[in-house]
């Protein structure tokens, strides 16, 4: 598919004309163009994709293999043509490919499913209408179908008239199976975008054609992957000389200039829009799942399963419809299983989704809550150029090399039909007090984007929920001593992506810098009506008295960290020149300073129209503390990884029901994210390079600063028992004479738990190093012995609980059973705790330097 570009335009969609709220509201975008950027690493993903809804398609289109989920739970993965039901280990009937790929048997085609029926018309010739199955003749193998027409040919709840028409002996060659939610055989996935290897821009109409090297040629030439040219860079890079070539060639491949074949380039259409919606490739999502109750078959996507959710047959799934009919059946549902409210708060997202709430209440609008959650508070570095570093010293003296900063990612819910649909997000850069100029408090609106789907009553009121997330953000950060708030107004191009992918509106054009800027000081005035903003305007205003070119602040990302950079570079080489010509050295040691400012003016002036800077009113008292915790999610935690992961699982929003289900899958994914350390981590429960320590039991991975260990007692000891297995494995041996015993003045059994956790982390050693040279062991290196063991959960808790219960101060004389409490669980009395793994992961992932 696609390869991916190192920079994307952001958008932010939906804006309502200020003047008259109830009218029709248009589409906006608005961008922070990224530059190049070394954060976050593209993340990996399987999912399923296209819009649910759309034309029907022609009997041309090949079916394809398909991946089924019978009712029997559990039963999932790929069946090839003419596949046998498989049988189950809960006795299920099996898994076969619907009849539709002209694989499986008649009986899949029960009364009552969906199909699309190969039928004639006088206009277009053959073409899939849909039908239901009436009854199906075992005997001739034949079905009676009853074609359900079109929407408006239907009753008040889509059941087919009395008159609609019948199709008899229809043969199982002529049909194919339909989803029961879109009516329709084929789920066509979205078109990853295309972007020219060479000049890494998006590949997109009014283009309409690029070049791709065949893979013949590119194995000819020693790489694995093809190139892909867009028009110009393929005219441009075919009539380079040898020398400039291979040069030019070393920038997006390491093959030999020599070894590049022109002839081997082939052209191709670019991708066409058609309809309300993105570029489709022609290629289906095969996976379908049947519900347990009702037996109907729905792609993925429209049943909104989450095969995580069942995985190794854990439940039954139901479709939608049938939860909506039983509440007892929701807690099956893999869409009610984490919704947004259940996502923790913080101090941020309360304020903001206080702040939006009460602007719904205030202009008397109903709608269903909406839910704001931060996915992502991590800190950051915007490295700095060492040729940057240097000439910004010649400038006036040292400049730092780097600039920490808070990136921070807001997302916005809201629940349609009973489901949670993400509808906008924002991604933000918050360099504090702490950072140096000229970033100290200055807050960055990276990214926003958005997707058409909030709903209420009345309508058209996204402007209204857009705004008031804003102006809250920045009521916030005031509070926080942040002064300045900086925003790029930048259109995207036609067809880029930032946030949401595939969103239904991509094919429009976007709209002038000069509307997207009267957006925001739309924006902007609401926050200077509510003392939340003194004052605000372009970059020419308020650096109209520059000094120093070093005034100007750099953003990860931002236009000027690339601007600012080429400037010097380019009076640098000006200067050198000049000097070469008139006979002098070349070398420039200090540039004109005054000269580098007018030149800086000068390019302001000409951005002036890009650019909005807000001054935000001062406190009265002191600044409060940002009291939020770190909030790290390896899919969230960069836009690039996210927006990619969602292209790769197509996770897309070009329809209702697909919002439903990508948004499904995101929320799953954050509810399902790693936690490390203890609950009160001051490092946001992650890996962030600091020292930490394994327990030898749960292996979860522990803060050593979190732990109160310094880096000596780290490098020192040889093994660790964390308090919740110490806990685990004493709390089942307490019960009533623990109780008794504390009746009778004795230490309570937590004070015994703490003071026995430093005696139960060199006793798990020692009894690692028994069992290892009795051969119970085996796997983990043991360091007293020098054998490799590989305990499992379930055997090292054994060995504890047995050793802690020969501590008849502690436990008395009766060990438990190992089912009783599974280390890793939820403390004492813990019910039902999960299985204990196979295995303990004896190569977890601690930071360098963690014994």
């Amino acid at each position: 598919k696609g390869k991916k570009g190192k920079g994307f335009d952001d958008a932010f969609d939906d804006e309502a004309e200020p003047a008259a709220p109830q009218e029709e509201e248009e589409d906006v975008n608005f961008g922070a163009k990224k530059g190049k950027g070394k954060k976050g690493k593209k993340g990996k993903g399987s999912g399923a994709g296209s819009d649910a809804a759309g034309s029907a398609e022609t009997a041309a289109v090949p079916a394809k293999k398909a991946q089924l989920v019978k009712r029997a739970a559990g039963s999932f993965g790929e069946v090839g043509p003419t596949a046998a039901p498989r049988s189950h280990s809960d006795g299920g009937t099996g898994a076969t490919v619907p009849a539709s790929t002209e694989d499986g048997d008649d009986d899949h085609y029960e009364p009552g499913f969906l199909v699309e029926l190969l039928s004639a018309d006088d206009d277009i010739g053959l073409t899939w209408k849909v039908g239901r199955v009436v009854e199906a003749d075992s005997a001739q193998k034949t079905f009676s179908v009853q074609l359900l027409g079109e929407p408006h040919q239907r009753g008040p709840n889509g059941e087919p008239l009395a008159n609609a028409p019948m199709e008899y002996n229809v043969m199982r060659s002529d049909m194919r199976l339909a989803c029961a939610h879109c009516e329709k055989h084929q789920l066509l996935l979205a078109e990853l975008p295309l972007f020219c290897d060479y000049c890494k821009r998006a590949m997109q109409r009014p283009t309409r054609k690029y070049y791709q090297e065949s893979l013949e040629a590119a194995r000819a030439a020693g790489s694995s992957s093809t190139l892909r040219l867009c028009n110009s860079c393929f005219h441009k890079l075919r009539v380079m000389e040898y020398p400039v070539l291979a040069s030019e060639l070393k920038k997006i491949s390491q093959r030999d200039a020599g070894m590049l074949d022109w002839a081997e380039f082939h052209e191709q259409a670019v991708p066409v829009r058609e309809g309300d919606g993105p570029v489709l490739s022609g290629e289906e999502d095969p996976r379908w799942v049947q519900c347990e109750s009702c037996h109907l078959w729905y792609h993925f996507v429209c049943g909104l399963y989450d095969e995580q959710s069942f995985k190794d047959g854990a439940g039954k799934f139901f479709c939608v419809s049938c939860i909506q009919k039983d509440a007892t059946l929701r807690p099956c549902a893999s869409w009610a299983k984490h919704p947004a409210e259940s996502l923790p708060h913080t101090h941020l997202s309360k304020h903001v989704e206080d702040a939006v709430a009460a602007d719904l209440a205030a202009a008397g609008i109903s709608c269903e809550p909406v839910h704001v959650r931060v996915i992502s508070s991590v800190f950051e570095q915007s490295h700095c150029p060492e040729d940057l570093v240097q000439r910004m010293w010649n400038l006036g003296g040292p400049y730092p090399s780097e600039f920490p900063y808070r990136s921070k990612a807001l997302v916005a819910f809201q629940k349609v039909d009973g489901m949670d649909i993400a509808f906008f997000a924002m991604y933000v850069q918050e360099y504090g007090s702490e950072c140096p100029p000229p970033n100290t408090n200055r807050v960055y609106i990276s990214y926003l984007d958005s997707v058409r789907y909030f709903e209420s009553e009345p309508g058209r009121q996204r402007t209204l929920v857009y705004h008031s997330v804003l102006v809250a953000y920045l009521a916030y950060v005031r509070t926080l001593g942040f002064k300045w708030v900086h925003i790029w107004v930048e259109p995207p191009k036609a067809g880029d992506e930032y946030i949401f992918f595939a969103r239904p509106d991509q094919h429009k054009k976007p709209m002038k810098r000069d509307k997207l800027r009267s957006w925001y000081v739309q924006m902007l005035d609401k926050a200077k009506d509510r003392d939340i903003v003194a004052k605000f305007g372009s970059m020419a205003d308020l650096y109209s008295e520059m000094t120093s070119i070093r005034e100007i602040p750099l953003f990860h990302g931002d236009q000027w960290a690339i601007t600012i950079p080429e400037l010097l570079s380019r009076i640098e080489q000006e200067h050198q020149e000049a000097a070469s010509k008139a006979g002098h050295s070349a070398k420039v040691d200090r540039l004109n300073a005054e000269e580098v400012v007018q030149r800086a003016q000068t390019e302001i002036q000409h951005l002036k129209r890009h650019f909005l800077v807000a001054r935000l009113k001062d406190l009265d008292g002191l600044p409060n503390t940002d009291l939020d915790p770190e909030v790290t999610n390896e899919l969230a935690n960069s836009r690039e990884v996210l927006l990619g992961h969602c292209q790769a699982s197509h996770w897309q929003f070009n329809s209702v029901r697909y919002a439903q289900y990508s948004t499904m899958m995101l929320l799953n994914n954050f509810h399902r994210k790693p936690r490390f350390c203890v609950p009160t981590c001051t490092r946001g429960r992650k890996e962030d390079g600091s020292k930490m320590v394994g327990c030898d039991v749960c292996d979860n991975w522990f803060h050593t600063s979190c732990l109160g260990l310094s880096d000596e007692q780290a490098e020192t000891m040889k093994s660790y028992v964390c308090a919740s297995c110490a806990e685990v494995g004493i709390a089942g041996l307490a019960g009533e004479e623990a109780a008794s015993k504390d009746a009778a003045g004795l230490p309570s059994a937590a004070a015994q738990v703490e003071a026995a956790t430093e005696a139960d982390s060199a006793q798990v050693q020692q009894l690692l190093a028994s069992a290892g040279t009795d051969g119970g062991l085996a796997g983990r290196s043991n360091p007293a012995t020098g054998a490799d063991e590989e305990a499992t959960t379930v055997d090292i808790a054994a060995l504890l609980s047995t050793s802690v219960a020969g501590r008849g101060d502690v436990a008395g004389d009766a060990a438990p059973e190992a089912s009783g409490a599974a280390p890793g669980g939820t403390g004492p009395g813990a019910e039902a705790a999960e299985p204990a793994r196979a295995e303990a992961a004896a190569g977890g992932a601690a930071a360098e330097g963690a014994p």
